[in-house]
C-alpha cells in the first residue's frame, strides 16, 4: 500500500470517527500552511498570532455524496488524531 493510500483509510477513519457515519472514501485533500502575521507585544509576544495548518478533506459515504472536512490545528495534532483508535 502506497503512503498516500495509508493516509487516506487513516482520513476515513477518523471521518467516521467524528461524524459517527461509515464506509468513508475519502477522494482527496489539499494541505495549507497558514502563517502567523501578527507578532504581538514585542516584549513578551502576547497577542501573537499562531501558525496554523489546514487541511481540507473531500470525501464519500453510503450517506454523503459529497462531504467536507476541514482539520485546523498543527501538522503533529493531525497525525495524532489519524494514528488514535478512539
Amino acid at each position: 500500500m502506497k503512503i498516500e493510500d495509508a493516509i487516506k483509510v487513516a482520513m476515513a477513519r477518523m471521518i467516521e470517527r467524528k461524524n459517527g457515519i461509515s464506509n468513508v472514501t475519502v477522494t482527496s485533500w489539499s494541505e495549507e500552511f497558514i502563517r502567523g502575521y501578527l507578532t504581538g507585544c514585542d516584549t513578551c509576544g502576547y497577542g501573537a498570532d499562531d501558525d496554523t495548518y489546514e487541511v481540507s478533506i473531500s470525501y464519500e459515504a453510503p450517506t454523503v455524496k459529497w462531504g467536507h472536512y476541514t482539520h485546523m490545528g498543527s501538522f503533529a495534532e493531525l497525525i495524532k488524531e489519524l494514528d488514535t483508535d478512539d
